[in-house]
């Protein structure tokens, strides 16, 4: 597995002889099945998926939480359903995510942007998606309520602007912004062979895509061009066989294996920390998280399970150490203690831990 350079001038990827990880890369999802699904197409231990947050929209976070009681959850038969309806209406992404230190990417997709919104009571605004509806709380007759909030309205896209706006200043606050990564779908207007999906359908097609080009426009003010993932419209087709079934948002396997290799790519490439063996015999690590008003890197390098370098707790972000070219299996572990401010002259410590693994045979 391939990792991203040293950031010195003097190391190259060229230069490396040998370079493996024994921590996968580990993601976090806000979106739905499309961003999902992805991971069934990664082999086994390759990438670690630490939460997933499905059936909300990002303008239900920007509002007050609302408790609904155990009875109205009870009618969701799904557990999986179940606690993302209720994640949803009390907002404790925002606790959850504050808690995920240790991610390297926040994978964000707006296909489930689709649902209308919904003003459970003043000031708490909802998703009411298909699970929501299952609760019994609203029926078709408050859909002409004023507190049905039609998805693209200008009411809407303002609920959604200043979700986004929390969510961001969230991320900020706890060095991740930087972590998110925005899977650029779009409903798919055509099967895998190239016939169109069903022509009555077209406009709401039209209408979440246009929806989603304006809220990826928005995105754009949050997430740099290389927190991107971008398909041809070749791969985003319908796909008869999906395993959930036909819909213009389930897609190809050629959008998934797509979807997996440039996922693959922006986690080693956001990775905090790294480690590169030189042909020289010279092995560098540095510790990336840097996010932080202060930390202190700790450097251990064992040959055969033996210590045979350390390097204590220090300011210093970088570690070189001679090899000599002996042959046997190295490993190299970052302790980062990441200082965070609680109050004012205060500062609470959070250990992240990074092992890479190299092996050097006999040199002749």
């Amino acid at each position: 597995m391939a990792f991203r350079c040293c950031p010195w001038d003097d190391i190259t990827g060229e230069d490396a002889l040998t370079r493996s990880c024994e921590s996968t890369p580990r993601v976090l999802i806000l979106g739905s099945c499309v961003s999902r699904d992805i991971l069934n197409f990664a082999e086994k231990g390759t990438i670690t998926l630490t939460d997933y947050f499905a059936r909300s929209s990002l303008a239900s976070i920007g509002s007050e939480p609302f408790r609904l009681e155990d009875d109205h959850y009870a009618r969701i038969s799904s557990d999986f359903q179940r606690r993302m309806v209720r994640r949803d209406l009390e907002k404790t992404l925002l606790h959850d995510l504050s808690t995920c230190q240790d991610v390297d990417i926040i994978l964000i997709d707006l296909i489930d942007e689709r649902f209308d919104l919904y003003e459970a009571s003043p000031g708490a605004v909802v998703t009411v998606s298909s699970e929501f509806l299952m609760t019994g709380l609203v029926t078709s007759k408050d859909r002409s309520s004023e507190r049905w909030i039609r998805n693209g309205s200008e009411r809407h896209r303002e609920l959604w602007k200043a979700g986004v706006d929390r969510l961001f200043a969230l991320l900020a606050e706890h060095g991740m912004a930087d972590r998110v990564v925005v899977n650029r779908v779009f409903w798919a207007d055509r099967m895998e062979d190239g016939m169109p999906l069903p022509a009555q359908e077209e406009k709401q097609r039209e209408t979440a895509n246009s929806l989603m080009a304006w809220m990826y426009g928005e995105l754009e003010r949050y997430v740099p061009e290389r927190g991107w993932m971008k398909f041809s419209d070749e791969v985003l087709r319908s796909n008869p066989a999906h395993r959930w079934g036909i819909a213009p948002f389930h897609y190809v396997d050629a959008y998934y294996t797509d979807a997996l290799h440039q996922l693959t790519n922006m986690c080693l490439a956001m990775r905090q920390d790294g480690a590169l063996l030189l042909k020289s015999g010279e092995l560098f690590a540095w510790s990336g998280k840097i996010s932080c008003p202060a930390h202190r890197t700790f450097f251990l390098i064992f040959k055969d399970n033996t210590l045979v370098h350390k390097q204590s707790y220090s300011v210093d972000r970088r570690m070189r150490f001679d090899t000599r070219h002996l042959p046997g299996n190295y490993e190299v572990v970052i302790f980062t203690l990441v200082m965070d401010s609680v109050e004012p002259g205060q500062m609470a410590a959070r250990r992240h831990k990074s092992k890479f693994a190299f092996h050097i045979d006999q040199v002749h």
